[in-house]
């Protein structure tokens, strides 16, 4: 079962980039989505509202692949309310 957090993360880039990514995505990299640093602030603004938290936009540095963008988002969320 997909986490709370991915599952966001998959609907905002959907929403943003009008793309699909899945769990299965993770080893590709952001700009085969055509996902830039713009992008990735919309994304985080997105994921923000969903789970009422603050995201540190200086973390989102060097994320380069799906599955690093996952990581940064599931860390912040945890650590700002717990694990999922």
């Amino acid at each position: 079962m997909v986490s709370p957090v991915r599952s966001a993360a998959f609907d905002a880039v959907l929403e943003v980039k009008g793309a699909r990514v899945s769990d299965d995505d993770e080893a590709k990299r952001l700009d085969e989505f055509d996902i830039d640093s713009l992008d990735l602030i919309e994304i985080g603004m997105l994921i923000e509202e969903r789970f009422e938290v603050q995201l540190d936009s200086n973390r989102f540095d060097g994320v380069e692949t799906v599955g690093d963008l996952l990581g940064v988002l599931e860390e912040q969320i945890a650590e700002q309310q717990g694990p999922a």
